[in-house]
């Protein structure tokens, strides 16, 4: 059961132990960090995760507006955590005003009592999860119309500018064939073909630009991605040079899919390039296609995801990576982590405007030090010939505990949701400290651990499984990843347990944690380094990659 962590910040002593009181009256015993100022308050806040935070109203020299506003000024509205106001009296301004600036609800100190202490806890962290889920609506929704927002500009621009270039090359053209017979004018030859030049780059920015706002007309048409990315390797070879190595892997039975050839080939050489920039000492470059159903579950995590079959693209490198806030803004157009004069910014929105053209979906997944995968999902040809293959029937649990570790508190709801609908029990901890508190109680059954790798607030998922070693020798352990097995084997991870990508399909889940549970103490794999394959290789073609 997960531990609450309630921060109180009062400088009334009393009200300290009237909570701490109410609080193990009803079975509850949170962990309390107690303070009394509230700049000391917004120091705890900055350094952990807690459930709730108890303010006073009453601190002395304006502290709670103070910490209110504090609080609640990085989260646009919304603090780190749900806030409980303690008031001295319950006047309809001062609860509004406090709302108001970010609260959620109150509590009057002459009426704190184990039933009003839980009923306003409750409905604090109900009322702050709805307005968390607005906000993030919000945002998303903000995205896309500024996304659409800028398509449109693109658009009428790459219109007035394509005019301007057709009249640059045009006359180009006529000059150099006036001058063709000139050997005397060559000063004059090169200036013209600088001009040429210059202008084709110009038409190729126009083309990116209608290609992100959708008024390039798409000559789609169905085909096998494996035969058009096997025709492209060598092409790539020649354009990232011979210090990356390309691997790929691409699933034997592809489906099909319907795009434009010509601007998904200029997607992957974009990718390409992209990645050979991240590693500039060279490195691996991984591209891996697989046949992927995503399910509903996933609706609420990806809200840009349709639910039904995909076919996936997957361009994996093991360069620098990216911080979270640099992937956030990744698809942006103009937006680039490159010096002036290398990159216009619009590679990645143009392979955005592709994905969705296509009536698919991209996400990057990346994180500092390791490598960033990039994931283009393209739907399946509706007039595909090849059938797909029969649903698996899930590995059904019996009533195993299963403890889910995640810094994402959506994925570890829905993925607690999916598997008490497989015939697991669950519970769930929001980093490895939380989850090594929990492991610590040998009291607590866990039957095995499903994972994330990277976690954010200091222990991720590897250090945890070998703390596990000792705490909890012969545990289940499966890892979840925004990268693939394959991926990460570009950058060394090592896969001494099962290992499953994320989004995954419920039936990999249950097949997966099965053989966590009836493999746990099975002995460590060897490193497994991406090891030398002539590329378009598709005489074996075989996927270990899960949706």
């Amino acid at each position: 059961m997960h531990t609450l962590k309630i921060l109180i910040i009062d400088d009334n002593i009393q009200g300290h132990e009237s909570l701490r009181r109410a609080f193990s009256s009803v079975n509850q015993q949170p962990a309390f960090t107690l303070v009394d100022t509230a700049q000391e308050g917004l120091k705890r806040l900055q350094e952990q995760k807690f459930d709730c935070v108890f303010l006073s109203g009453a601190l002395a020299k304006g502290g709670s507006a103070y910490f209110l506003q504090e609080a609640c000024a990085g989260g646009h509205g919304l603090a780190p955590a749900p806030i409980v106001m303690l008031m001295r009296h319950g006047r309809e301004q001062a609860v509004i005003e406090s709302i108001r600036c970010g609260a959620q609800d109150y509590l009057v100190r002459s009426n704190i009592t184990p039933d009003t202490v839980h009923i306003a806890l409750s409905q604090a962290m109900e009322i702050y999860d709805l307005k968390r889920r607005h906000k993030e609506a919000q945002e998303q929704l903000f995205q896309v119309q500024k996304l659409d927002a800028v398509g449109q500009l693109t658009g009428g621009i790459a219109h007035d500018f394509n005019n301007l270039l057709t009249v640059i090359l045009g006359n180009a053209r006529l000059l150099r064939k006036m001058m063709q017979d000139s050997d005397d004018d060559s000063a004059r030859k090169l200036r013209l073909e600088t001009i040429e030049t210059t202008a084709r780059r110009g038409a190729d920015l126009v083309r990116r630009l209608m290609v992100f706002s959708r008024q390039q007309s798409f000559d789609s048409k169905i085909v096998d991605i494996n035969e058009v990315i096997s025709q492209l390797t060598t092409l790539l070879t020649h354009t990232i040079g011979e210090t990356i190595f390309i691997k790929t892997l691409m699933e034997g039975d592809l489906w099909l899919a319907n795009i434009d050839v010509s601007q998904f080939e200029n997607v992957i050489v974009n990718m390409a390039v992209n990645a050979r920039d991240a590693m500039p000492k060279g490195g691996k470059l991984l591209i891996e296609t697989q046949n992927v159903f995503i399910e509903e579950d996933f609706k609420e995590k990806y809200p840009d995801i349709l639910p039904g079959p995909y076919v996936m693209v997957a361009i994996s490198d093991s360069g620098q990576g990216m911080e979270p806030e640099v992937a956030a803004r990744i698809f942006e157009p103009f937006f680039t982590t490159k010096e002036v004069g290398s990159g216009t910014g619009l590679g990645l929105s143009m392979a955005y405007g592709f994905a969705r053209e296509s009536g698919g979906f991209i996400h990057v997944y990346s994180e500092r030090g390791m490598g960033t995968v990039f994931r283009i999902y393209l739907p399946r040809a509706k007039h595909s010939s090849q059938i797909a293959p029969p649903p698996v029937e899930d590995s059904r649990g019996e009533g195993e505990m299963i403890l889910v570790v995640d810094d994402d508190e959506r994925l570890r709801q829905m993925t607690c949701a999916m598997l008490g609908r497989m015939g697991y029990e669950t519970c769930a901890a929001a980093n490895g400290e939380a989850a090594l508190a929990m492991l610590d109680d040998q009291s607590l059954r866990i039957d095995a651990v499903l994972t994330d790798i990277s976690m954010q607030g200091g222990m991720n998922g590897v250090d945890l499984a070998i703390n596990l070693e000792t705490l909890r020798p012969g545990i289940g352990i499966l890892f979840m990843t925004g990268f693939s097995e394959n991926a990460l084997s570009l950058s060394g991870l090592h896969k001494k347990y099962g290992i499953i990508g994320k989004p995954f399909r419920r039936d990999v889940l249950a097949r997966r944690l099965h053989e966590a549970l009836g493999q746990s103490a099975r002995a460590p794999q060897e490193d497994e380094e991406v090891k030398t394959a002539p590329l378009n290789d598709n005489k074996e073609k075989k996927s270990h990659v899960q949706p």
